[in-house]
C-alpha cells in the first residue's frame, strides 16, 4: 500500500486542520494542544483512531514541546521519523492577542508568541512544508513590531521559501465568510516554490445562511453587524461566544449547537464530551475544514507531488 504524507498538528484544538488534512490522504497521527478538555474530545471521538489508524494526541504547552518529544510519541504508536521526514507540519496559534474583538489585544502579549514557539519547532523538525493559519489583524500596523518580528524569524530559515496571503474560506467552499491569514513554507531542497491555491467564486446556491441553515437573515456576532440578508451571502464570522443570531420561521433567535457544527462542517462530530460554552469556543477558534482541505491539497498536489526530491 502506498505510504500516506505524514501532517503533524500543533495548537490542534478539536482538529480542524488534521480533518481537512485527511480529506487529501495526508495521515495525521499526532495531534497537540494544551487543553485537557479537547484532549478528551479526542479520546471520545477517535478511539478507532487511535488504535486502528494510529493516531495520538499529546497534552502539551508549545512552548515546553520538542521534536524529540513528538519522535517519542510518533514511536509509541510505531511511526517512525527522523529530522525532515515530515510532510507539513500545521497549526493555528493562538489570535487572542491579535484579534479585534479581544480586550486583550496588543503587540506585546504573551500568546502572540507563540507563533514564534511553532517557528522553532519547524526550526528544529525540518518538515518539508508548513501552514500556519492566523487572524487578519496580524497583517496591520498596530501589530507591525510584531510581525517584522515573525518574518525575521523566517527569513533565517534560509532553507525556506515562504509565502504570506490573506484569504477568506468561502472562497474555498466554506459556510462561513472568514477572513485568514495563511502562511506556507516549502523547504528549498523540494525545488517548488511556495503557493496557495487561487479564491474560487461563492455558490450560494450551497454556501448561504439560508442554504446552509435557513436563515432568511443573520447578524454576525463579531462586528454586532446590521442583520444580512441570509440568502445573498454567507454566513458571518462566527465567535466562540454566543452573540450571532438568525432569523428564521418569522423569529430571532441564537444558533443552536447543530446549526455552529453546520457551519464550521463538524457534524459528524459529537460535542458531548465538551461543556456548552466550550463547544462554542472551540468551534468558534478552529481552523474549518473545508478551509483547510483546500490549503492542503494544494500543499500535497502542487508542491509535494510536484516536487522531483519529495520521494527521492
Amino acid at each position: 500500500m502506498k505510504k500516506k504524507p505524514i501532517a503533524v498538528g500543533l495548537f490542534s484544538n478539536v482538529r480542524g486542520i488534521e480533518i481537512g488534512a485527511q480529506r487529501t490522504d495526508f495521515y495525521t497521527p499526532f495531534s497537540t494542544d494544551i487543553e485537557p478538555d479537547v484532549r478528551e474530545h479526542f479520546l471520545h471521538n477517535y478511539n478507532k483512531a487511535i488504535h486502528a489508524l494510529k493516531e495520538t494526541f499529546y497534552l502539551s504547552d508549545v512552548c515546553d514541546l520538542t521534536f524529540a518529544d513528538i519522535k517519542r510519541e510518533l514511536k509509541l504508536i510505531e511511526v517512525l521519523i527522523d529530522i525532515g521526514d515530515i510532510d507539513c507540519l500545521v497549526g493555528g496559534p493562538p489570535c487572542f492577542g491579535m484579534t479585534s474583538i479581544s480586550s486583550k489585544r496588543s503587540v506585546f502579549n504573551p500568546l502572540n508568541m507563540l507563533m514564534l514557539e511553532m517557528l522553532r519547532i519547524v526550526e528544529e523538525a525540518k518538515p518539508k512544508t508548513v501552514f500556519i493559519e492566523q487572524v487578519p489583524p496580524f497583517m496591520t500596523q498596530q501589530l507591525r513590531p510584531f510581525r517584522d518580528l515573525v518574518y525575521n524569524e523566517m527569513k533565517k530559515m534560509t532553507d525556506y521559501d515562504w509565502i504570506v496571503q490573506e484569504l477568506n474560506a468561502e472562497n474555498f467552499g466554506a459556510l462561513q465568510s472568514r477572513d485568514r491569514v495563511v502562511i506556507v513554507g516549502v523547504r528549498k531542497d523540494l525545488k517548488i516554490p511556495a503557493s496557495l491555491p487561487a479564491p474560487q467564486p461563492v455558490d450560494l446556491s450551497k454556501q448561504s445562511a439560508f442554504a446552509s441553515i435557513g436563515a432568511e437573515k443573520y447578524r454576525s456576532g463579531q462586528f454586532k453587524q446590521a442583520p444580512q440578508d441570509g440568502r445573498q451571502k454567507v454566513f458571518g464570522t462566527m465567535t466562540g461566544g454566543d452573540s450571532e443570531q438568525i432569523y428564521i420561521d418569522g423569529r430571532w433567535r441564537k444558533l443552536t449547537i447543530r446549526e455552529r457544527q453546520i457551519l464550521t462542517d463538524m457534524t459528524g462530530v459529537d460535542f458531548s464530551a465538551l461543556t456548552l460554552t466550550r463547544a462554542r469556543k472551540t468551534m468558534g477558534n478552529m481552523v474549518m475544514p473545508q478551509f483547510a482541505e483546500a490549503i492542503m491539497r494544494h500543499i500535497l498536489h502542487e508542491i509535494l507531488m510536484k516536487s522531483p526530491t519529495w520521494r527521492a
